[in-house]
């Protein structure tokens, strides 16, 4: 009979904590992949004080970038477009909504500010990405 209770309390516990967990590793696949995104910026900016030119800067040799994930697969970071003045970053999670990889955009352009965008699924609006803004 103790072992009954015993085995109901840790259902219950487990049914509380369960629901808790979920979407955890999505979450920190989305941390992780702004976090390789604000690391590119960091280096392309470095690169462009002495190249003053973002073209001279968007590949990973270029940009001095080797300790970056670099591509265009889940959990890889690159430059999608670069001119003398401007650039865009992208990193794409390994977190997906309906099969579609989380994606994490910084576009920025020399002595500007920057805008960050992102596309990820309606429900995961506290996973990092609100109404299409991180």
């Amino acid at each position: 009979m103790e072992l009954m209770i015993v085995i109901l309390l840790i259902a219950i516990l487990a049914a509380i904590a369960i629901p808790s967990f979920l979407g955890k590793r999505d979450r920190a696949d989305d941390v992780d992949a702004k976090a390789a995104a604000r690391n590119l910026v960091t280096y392309m900016d470095a690169c462009f004080t002495s190249k003053d030119d973002f073209t001279q800067c968007s590949t990973q040799a270029d940009s001095e970038a080797t300790d970056l994930d670099w591509g265009a697969a889940p959990g890889q970071v690159r430059v999608t477009d670069a001119t003398r003045t401007t650039y865009v970053v992208k990193a794409i999670s390994n977190a997906a909504t309906n099969g579609v990889n989380h994606t994490f955009t910084i576009t920025r352009a020399s002595g500007g500010g920057m805008m960050r965008s992102c596309t990820a699924g309606p429900q995961d609006n506290d996973g990092g990405c609100k109404n299409g803004a991180w």
